[in-house]
């Protein structure tokens, strides 16, 4: 699937350059992976291998400032959710929902990945609302829990493999999710 052949490329994008790094220190380690990841097959060894200078062109509607802001979000995101946590209102990340209050310019930013602020987030549901003044409230989910992404989420069923939510059932019975 398409989002499986996207996972594995950034996955190479990070541990090519990363074996060639740690080359030098985890030298038979580094070459044991060299030798099976598959964008080396061009390069017999590690430690004839030269750096990737090629620059990347990535198909994305965000800027490096809009992921400056995103992240300046999930900064804050992540604090509130420590001290729910500290709080004993949740337990983990995946128990939260997370409702984020933002002024127009964020609100704006953020209704474009809407769809995957959760993951971005790390928390079960994240929900966006346009305020004067920035504010997040983090909540306990009362939604049954994915045994396979530990997602709290209101799809869960029972499965051959156990209580699994609409997104995992699609990735381990369907075609994958898009």
């Amino acid at each position: 699937s398409h989002a499986r052949r996207s996972s594995q490329t950034s996955i190479d994008f990070i541990l090519n350059p990363l074996v060639r790094l740690i080359a030098p220190v985890l030298s038979f380690t580094a070459e044991e992976i060299w030798k099976e990841i598959t964008s080396s097959k061009e390069e017999v060894s590690v430690f004839l291998s030269h750096y990737l200078k090629k620059d990347l062109e990535l198909n994305s509607n965000l800027t490096i400032n809009d992921w400056s802001k995103i992240f300046n979000v999930k900064d804050k995101v992540n604090r509130a959710i420590e001290e729910a946590r500290n709080s004993s209102v949740i337990k983990g990340s995946l128990d939260a929902v997370a409702k984020i209050f933002l002024d127009e310019e964020e609100f704006s930013l953020l209704s474009r990945i809407e769809d995957e602020l959760h993951f971005l987030f790390i928390v079960s549901e994240a929900y966006i609302y346009k305020s004067k003044t920035f504010k997040v409230e983090i909540i306990e989910s009362n939604e049954e829990k994915c045994d396979r992404c530990w997602h709290r989420n209101s799809s869960v069923k029972n499965s051959s493999i156990g209580n699994i939510c609409s997104r995992c059932n699609e990735n381990v019975f369907k075609n994958g999710e898009k």
